[in-house]
C-alpha cells in the first residue's frame, strides 16, 4: 500500500505518538500493530511478466483439453482422425513455408479446399 501511494505523489510521514496518552483509538491501534509483528510481509520483488508466460500458456491448455476431452465422441470426427490430442507445436513449426502455402496446405489437410474428391485430400 505504501509503496502504490507514494508511486502516486503522495506525501506520507509517520509521526510517532506515544501510547496511552488519551487518543481515540489508540489502544485500538496499539493491538492492531503489536498483532501485524508476526505477520509475514509479501517481498516488494516485481516479478517480470515474462515469468508468467509458462504458467499461462500450460493453463490454457489443459482447459482447452478438458474441453475437447468433454465433447461428444462423433464431435470433429475427422479433426481427432487426423489430431487426436492437441499439439504443442502447430505442424508446421520446423516448415520454412510462407503463411499462404501454410493457409493452402490446411485447407487441404481439412476438406476445406475448392477439390472435393477424396483423392486431393492429404
Amino acid at each position: 500500500i505504501l509503496l502504490s501511494l507514494t508511486e502516486s505523489g503522495s506525501d506520507i510521514q509517520f509521526i510517532w505518538v506515544p501510547g496511552h496518552t488519551g487518543i481515540a483509538g489508540n489502544e485500538f491501534a496499539d493491538k492492531l500493530a503489536k498483532s501485524s509483528a508476526s505477520l509475514r510481509l509479501p517481498s516488494s520483488t516485481k516479478i517480470p511478466w515474462s515469468d508468467f508466460i509458462p504458467i499461462l500458456r500450460s493453463s490454457s491448455s489443459n482447459l482447452w483439453l478438458r474441453h475437447w476431452r468433454s465433447l461428444p465422441p462423433h464431435f470433429a470426427t475427422w479433426y481427432r482422425n487426423i489430431s487426436p490430442t492437441i499439439p504443442i507445436l502447430p505442424w508446421f513449426h520446423n516448415l520454412n513455408l510462407y503463411r499462404k502455402s501454410i493457409t493452402s496446405l490446411s485447407h487441404f489437410r481439412f476438406s476445406h479446399s475448392l477439390f472435393s474428391s477424396p483423392y486431393f485430400q492429404i
